[in-house]
């Protein structure tokens, strides 16, 4: 009859009716970690930032961050016996990546691990500074693109930059100085390693 709402159709015995499926979220994986003074981000292919850790958080919560983005669980171990300040506990993805942690590492303001980079990508995850340089590149063109960077070169040939100072200068000691740096120990011009957060001033 004209008007009547109609009964919904209702399924037949025997049949099941068939659900409607829904879209799932697939992350963006990470593509570059950048390493600051103050943090390391996580960015996507494309450029954009899918997360930003503080080098003060819990050091676990570092290691899983860094777990998932790198796709690889990390070789736990213990290093520094040859140091001044004494044994720290590692977290080392490869050739390429160290999170270190410990109460005997001389680490600056509030950070809780130190990142040391010693390799270009871990994983397919490429390592590098907030300027785009990676372990490799030329630490020249590295310290010409920080104007006032704070850098040095050695008689044998290397070099290292600060490039990424958080507070400070080499010349007020009322205030800490430390933030981020890359260096070329071996005198080739490329850069060998970056560390972050890193008091510039300690020595031993």
């Amino acid at each position: 009859m004209a008007g009547c709402a109609q009964p919904d159709p209702q399924p037949t015995a025997g049949t099941t009716p068939t659900p409607t499926p829904t879209p799932s979220a697939t992350a963006d994986p990470a593509r570059t970690i950048v390493v600051g003074g103050v943090d390391f981000a996580l960015l996507s292919e494309s450029g954009e930032e899918l997360d930003r850790i503080a080098f003060s958080v819990p050091p676990e919560e570092a290691i899983v961050v860094l777990t998932t983005a790198i796709g690889a669980s990390p070789q736990r171990g213990v290093d520094g016996q040859q140091t001044c300040f004494g044994e720290y506990e590692t977290a080392r993805w490869g050739e390429a990546l160290t999170l270190k942690l410990g109460d005997a590492l001389p680490l600056p303001a509030d950070a809780a691990f130190e990142l040391d980079v010693t390799g270009q990508t871990a994983g397919e995850v490429r390592i590098e500074t907030p300027q785009g340089f990676a372990v490799g590149d030329s630490i020249a063109e590295l310290t010409a693109s920080v104007p006032d960077a704070p850098a040095l070169q050695f008689e044998t040939g290397g070099a290292l930059v600060n490039f990424d100072v958080v507070t400070g200068t080499e010349e007020d000691g009322a205030e800490p100085y430390y933030g981020a740096q890359a260096t070329d120990l071996e005198g080739t011009g490329l850069v060998g390693e970056i560390r972050a957060p890193l008091d510039f001033r300690f020595d031993c």
